[in-house]
C-alpha cells in the first residue's frame, strides 16, 4: 500500500536474509585487566622498536653511571638516575592510555560475541562482516587472541570460549589461512630478532590512541 511505509523485499534484501554459515563462535567479556592488557599488547606489538631503543639507552646510562660512580662526577649520578627512571617508565604511556579508556567506560565494560564464517567475521552487536583480508596481525598469548585490523584497532577473543570444529586450533588455522597472516607470540625484548627489526624499520606507527581503540574495537 502506498504511504504505509512498508516495502517489498528486493533480491538484495532476500539475499541478505541468509547470512553466511557460521563455522566458529567466540566470546569476549572485558574487565579492567583485559582493557589494560589490550592496550599494552598494542604498544608492545607496534611500538616495540621504540621500547627496545629506550631499554638500550637506559642500560647504557646505568652502566656509565656504575663504572664512573667512583669519580663522583655529577654526570655519573645523573645518568644512573635517568637510566633507572627510563627503565621504570617503559609502559607509562600505555598504562596512561588504558586509564583514559577505563575512565571513559565508567565501569561499563563491553562484551562481544563473534561469529566466524568462511569469508569473514562479525560482532553480534554490529552490522556487517569484516573480511579476513582486513587482518594485518594475529597474536596469541595463550589466553586471548588479538585480531588487528589496523595498528590501533584490534578484536580480542577469549581462547577458552571458542566453539566449532577443531576448537581454538581450528579457528586459528582458519584465520591464518584466510588472512595470509602467521600467528605470533607477544613481542618482548627477548624474542625480538632481526626479522622483527626489518619489519619494524619499514613501518612507523603514530602511536596508540585510546579513543580510536574505543571506537574501532567495537566496544
Amino acid at each position: 500500500m502506498t504511504g504505509s511505509g512498508a516495502e517489498l523485499p528486493n533480491q538484495g534484501n532476500a539475499a541478505s536474509a541468509h547470512p553466511p554459515a557460521i563455522m566458529y563462535t567466540a566470546l569476549m567479556k572485558h574487565n579492567a585487566e583485559t582493557i589494560e592488557k589490550l592496550v599494552l599488547m598494542q604498544y608492545n606489538t607496534f611500538q616495540i622498536r621504540r621500547k627496545i631503543v629506550s631499554i638500550l639507552l637506559s642500560i647504557a646510562m646505568i652502566l656509565y653511571g656504575v663504572f664512573t660512580f667512583h669519580t663522583g662526577m655529577i654526570t655519573s649520578y645523573f645518568c644512573l638516575f635517568l637510566g633507572c627512571v627510563m627503565i621504570a617508565g617503559l609502559n607509562v604511556r600505555a598504562k596512561s592510555n588504558a586509564r583514559k579508556i577505563l575512565a571513559q567506560l565508567s565501569g561499563k565494560y563491553p562484551s562481544s560475541e563473534y561469529y566466524f564464517s568462511e569469508a569473514g567475521f562479525r560482532d553480534s552487536k554490529k552490522s556487517g562482516e569484516i573480511p579476513y583480508s582486513n587482518l594485518i596481525r594475529l597474536i596469541d598469548d595463550r589466553k586471548y587472541l588479538y585480531l588487528y585490523i589496523t595498528k590501533e584497532s584490534a578484536y580480542m577473543v577469549n581462547n577458552s570460549s571458542v566453539y566449532g570444529e577443531g576448537g581454538l586450533d581450528g579457528l586459528k588455522e582458519l584465520l591464518s589461512e584466510k588472512s595470509g597472516q602467521k600467528w605470533s607470540s607477544p613481542s618482548t625484548f627477548w624474542n625480538f630478532n632481526i626479522n622483527s627489526l626489518r619489519e619494524l624499520l619499514g613501518s612507523r606507527s603514530s602511536g596508540f590512541e585510546g579513543e580510536r581503540l574505543n571506537d574501532h574495537h567495537r566496544f
